[in-house]
């Protein structure tokens, strides 16, 4: 009984901290908050190392090429 309610509770801890790094990081990287969070919840160690290898959502550059630019 006991050695259950610890295993619960170090997989929760798990489970929280690894959503609070992914809340974290995805601030960071500017990536949806709330649904990496979830993610970090539920899939927690899997999560994580997606997260860190993704590119910042800020470093995409888009160009335009406007009809009127200089030639």
């Amino acid at each position: 009984m006991h050695l259950t309610i610890i295993s619960a509770t170090i997989g929760i801890a798990i489970a929280l901290a690894c959503a609070w790094y992914c809340r974290r990081l995805a601030l960071e990287k500017g990536r949806n908050v709330v649904v990496w969070t979830l993610l970090g919840l539920f899939l927690t160690i899997l999560a994580a190392p997606v997260l860190v290898l993704l590119p910042s959502a800020h470093s995409r550059v888009v160009e335009v090429s406007r009809p009127d630019a200089e030639r």
